[in-house]
């Protein structure tokens, strides 16, 4: 796998909490991101952090031996990226103005695909690729697809690390 990297939206945080890997019952999913982290291979944003409200991930980030290096920040390159996003998403038509505000507003989503380019990472999101033509929405698969980023979802990125959870005995 060599020196791929992943970078995590805030749904593979959020949804693996509220559904199939919560705190309670899965730490072992918790502590696998920790370890890709480890590797060099798992990281998110500060901009992807900031849109958690969620108190049980905000005081997993916030743990003692949470390691600082798995929250990247944005670069110099990632904002020139975003900047052409931007201005890409806000020239299209088919976007509502609505939805052209929220992108602009929800800074995350952008800086992750931006920042993502920049360093030559993969996103990860469970977003889905929307191709309805007459779409509305910005999603990420979308803007990937667009500006030739690399995406997949979370269990791929599990697999792809060699991730396995084995029932203790």
């Amino acid at each position: 796998m060599g020196d791929v990297r992943f970078l995590l939206d805030a749904n593979c945080f959020i949804e693996p909490s509220k559904t199939c890997y919560p705190f309670c019952f899965a730490p072992a999913f918790w502590e696998s991101l920790i370890r890709g982290h480890t590797e060099g291979k798992v990281f998110t944003l500060s901009e992807v952090k900031k849109e958690i409200s969620e108190d049980d991930i905000k005081a997993w980030f916030e743990r003692k031996n949470f390691p600082d290096s798995f929250i990247l920040t944005e670069t110099v390159e990632t904002i020139q990226n975003y900047a052409t996003m931007q201005n890409w998403v806000q020239q299209h038509s088919f976007f509502t103005s609505s939805e052209k505000s929220k992108f602009a507003n929800k800074k995350a989503d952008g800086y992750l695909v931006a920042h993502a380019k920049a360093h030559d990472m993969i996103v990860v999101t469970q977003e889905k690729l929307i191709v309805d033509p007459k779409t509305t929405k910005v999603k990420i698969p979308n803007l990937c697809q667009q500006f030739d980023v690399e995406y997949i979802n979370l269990f791929e990125m599990l697999k792809q690390l060699n991730v396995r959870f084995v029932l203790e005995q």
